[in-house]
């Protein structure tokens, strides 16, 4: 084998190179210096990059669907985080009203409905109160991208939790390795 020449050419569809050309111009990057960094990242997907990760088709499959109801898209793991790769599947939260019926089916209309099984579901109603949210909620304030809400109550709600973590009204806690959640919240009046 000959020594590498360190210039490389590749072809690929004109819909992924218009993507990746936007995505450089978007960084301020040439396209050359955004490819060696995606090789050099071993193909993860950074938090940037969550909105390539769901499609533009399938979200407005989602939005048509549960639009009813629906008060906001998050995503969550990790795409979120930036350490996906290929074979990650992204994890979504699909929140929805206070008052929204939640029941199995919706899993079942996912499937019909959605096509792509790199998305992992959780369909959830937004809590009224702090008080009333659980452990994937606290996740989801420290690591979640609000891809599209309706009026901005799942972003106050993550404010909130995330200002109840400051306070030290939560916090995260480890027995035998393993992370726990560990709640100690006030009373508060919350909106």
């Amino acid at each position: 084998m000959s020594k590498a020449s360190g210039r490389f050419v590749i072809r690929m569809p004109p819909v992924l190179h218009e993507r990746l050309r936007k995505e450089a111009a978007r960084s301020g990057l040439s396209l050359n210096q955004l490819c060696l960094r995606r090789l050099e990242t071993g193909d993860r997907v950074g938090a940037a990059d969550f909105a390539l990760v769901i499609p533009a088709v399938l979200r407005r499959q989602i939005m048509e669907q549960w639009r009813a109801e629906l008060v906001g898209l998050v995503v969550f793991g990790s795409a979120s985080r930036g350490d996906a790769d290929s074979a990650s599947d992204v994890d979504l939260l699909l929140v929805f009203d206070p008052d929204a019926r939640l029941c199995r089916e919706l899993y079942h209309e996912w499937d019909r409905v959605v096509s792509s099984r790199q998305l992992s579901p959780q369909f959830v109603r937004l809590p009224r109160r702090v008080k009333e949210a659980g452990g994937l909620w606290y996740e989801v304030a420290i690591e979640g991208l609000v891809l599209w809400e309706r009026d901005l109550r799942v972003s106050r709600f993550l404010s909130r939790i995330r200002e109840a973590m400051a306070r030290g009204e939560i916090r995260r806690a480890l027995a035998h390795g393993q992370p726990y959640w560990v709640r100690q919240l006030e009373d508060r009046n919350e909106k």
